[in-house]
């Protein structure tokens, strides 16, 4: 995605585009907008595509790469006088091959040859080219300082690049600290950025995310206005600092505004918002420090609703406790609309895997089937009615299922085969093309397959496939779908540049992925720094940094 243009590639090889034509960056010779796409002219062969504001570039199977669109800052690198020049038909690069990858900034480009060496051309007013100059190029100049590099990526103004020894190196602007080494000043070379150790598992709330370490910590930043991240006040945090007085944990879950964490002893440790009762302390107090949940043990999985949590046992039953206005702790409580202590769901058992929506509860069962309960507004039950459950009900016609996952008003399920289904609203697209409104029974997403974990998030889902790989669709005003957009997808599309990963997890408006290599991403909203960095928010992921402005990272 450009800047209001938008490219796609084909697996026959050919490239397509549509949108903003202004500088011939759609590649079709002509100027003319394009509202649906269009072949680019003349080229085939194509391996991987990358698109700046106006400019767009295309890397062949040869290793040659190929350019077109705006040339005012130098971006077509074909050494032509700036201005007011554009080419509106692909034009090779002269005197480059031997490409492996190809990235476009706002208005420069960086490409990766095979040999590790880097190269960059268009404007460099940031010190985006990492030369150790300021000077814009209109032809390739070749970046010193740095070789063995695997993989570069491209900010708008500011370039990050990983190194075969697994160091991480950054450039160009740092006005919001996105190079990760503490500082806020621009650097027109590579300097580089160490991790911090450990992390095995994440989980995102409305506006904050929490890490667990292999150590048994918990680290938390973001939104902390009823003391959600745990460390006794209730100032926001733009980098992780760890909860306070919680070792042993294992597992962690995350409310809008509440958290969870499960110890080695298999206790229940809660904080944060608790006006409905999710904390299970018996009272309505906000806590700021986690506090035992009274009277339970022996759970092995723990998930958070927006103000209620829901507890799994070993011995296969299920717990919850909180608000209770739709009946979504599966049970009647007493003149009252919150439970503010753990009561056991009646009438079921053999469960293995539980989760939270807003105010529904989703239940999986060691037979495949699935049970929800709750508000069922927009068939979120999936039970084939739009009316509330206070007790369990057997989704309709859905068995073999591994994996659950529960949105605001949208449920999914992941099947043995791989395939993906969901039911509920569907205002945004989240459970599929053809479908106008909701669903009160499972649908299938078409053409999904090879899917080995699900996360959904207000209006949008994410999936993690068997290749690492991660795909989204849904709402994306916020970002939250990590394909360089803001245009809502009904049918899954890439997260960006993001391969190798091990496990995912949704907020509201925004995701945050761990990869297998330890290093920590985020992408969509970050109003409250949820995304562990200091700017508004990103159509794409970044990686999250430390206090100390390195990457959280485990070894």
């Amino acid at each position: 995605a450009g800047g209001s243009h938008a490219v796609a590639l084909k697996r026959d090889g050919t490239v397509w585009a549509w949108g903003f034509n202004q500088y011939g960056q759609l590649g079709d010779n002509s100027i003319a907008n394009r509202s649906t796409p269009v072949r680019v002219s003349g080229l085939t062969d194509v391996f991987s595509i990358s698109a700046g504001t106006n400019h767009t570039n295309a890397l062949k199977n040869d290793g040659t790469v190929w350019v077109w669109g705006s040339n005012g800052s130098g971006q077509l690198g074909d050494g032509a006088p700036t201005g007011e020049l554009f080419s509106k038909v692909p034009i090779p690069l002269a005197g480059v091959q031997d490409t492996i990858l190809v990235a476009a900034g706002g208005n420069h480009t960086i490409i990766l040859k095979n040999n590790g060496a880097m190269w960059a051309w268009g404007i460099n007013d940031h010190g985006q080219f990492g030369d150790g100059t300021w000077t814009s190029r209109s032809t390739p100049v070749r970046m010193t300082g740095l070789s063995g590099v695997v993989s570069v990526v491209t900010g708008d103004v500011h370039t990050l690049a990983l190194n075969g020894d697994g160091t991480m190196w950054s450039w160009g602007e740092n006005f919001y600290g996105q190079l990760g080494n503490g500082l806020g000043l621009n650097q027109t070379g590579a300097i580089p950025v160490t991790g911090l150790a450990g992390v095995a598992a994440v989980a995102a709330g409305a506006g904050h995310n929490l890490a667990l370490t292999r150590d048994g910590l918990v680290w938390a930043w973001g939104a902390n206005e009823a003391g959600q991240l745990g460390d006794n006040t209730t100032a926001p945090r733009f980098t992780p600092l760890p909860v306070q007085g919680l070792t042993g944990v294992t597992a962690i879950a995350a409310g809008a505004s509440h958290n969870i964490a499960l110890k080695r002893d298999d206790t229940v440790w809660a904080w944060g918002s608790n006006g409905g009762g999710a904390l299970g302390d018996g009272t309505t107090i906000d806590r700021r420090l986690p506090a035992r949940v009274p009277g339970l043990a022996g759970v092995v999985a723990v998930a958070g609703g927006n103000s209620h949590t829901v507890a799994l046992k070993n011995d296969n039953t299920v717990w919850t406790w909180g608000f209770n206005t739709s009946g979504q702790l599966g049970y009647t409580v007493d003149n009252s609309t919150i439970s503010t202590v753990p009561a056991q769901v009646p009438g079921l058992a053999d469960v293995i895997a539980v989760a939270a929506g807003d105010f529904h509860t989703i239940a999986l069962k060691n037979d495949g089937t699935v049970w929800a309960w709750g508000k069922n507004g927009s068939g979120q039950l999936g039970v084939g009615s739009t009316t509330d459950c206070t007790a369990p009900a057997q989704v309709t016609g859905l068995t073999g299922v591994v994996a659950i996952a529960a949105a605001t008003t949208h449920t999914v399920a992941l099947k043995d085969d791989g395939t993906v289904w969901a039911f509920g609203k569907n205002d945004y697209g989240q459970l599929g093309p053809g479908i106008i409104s909701e669903s009160t029974v499972p649908i299938e997403m078409p053409g999904l397959t090879g899917v080995r974990s699900v996360a959904a998030g207000s209006s949008h889902t994410v999936v993690r496939k068997s290749d690492g790989t991660i795909w989204a669709w849904g709402i994306n005003t916020k970002a939250q779908l990590g394909d360089g957009t803001r245009v809502d997808r009904s049918t899954p599309v890439q997260v960006s540049g993001l391969t190798g990963v091990a496990a995912v997890a949704t907020g509201v408006y925004h995701s945050i992925a761990l990869r297998d290599d330890g290093m920590v991403w985020t992408w969509g909203n970050n109003s409250y720094g949820q995304l562990g960095v200091q700017t508004a928010e990103f159509p794409s992921p970044v990686r999250m940094i430390t206090a100390a402005g390195t990457p959280f990272r485990l070894n």
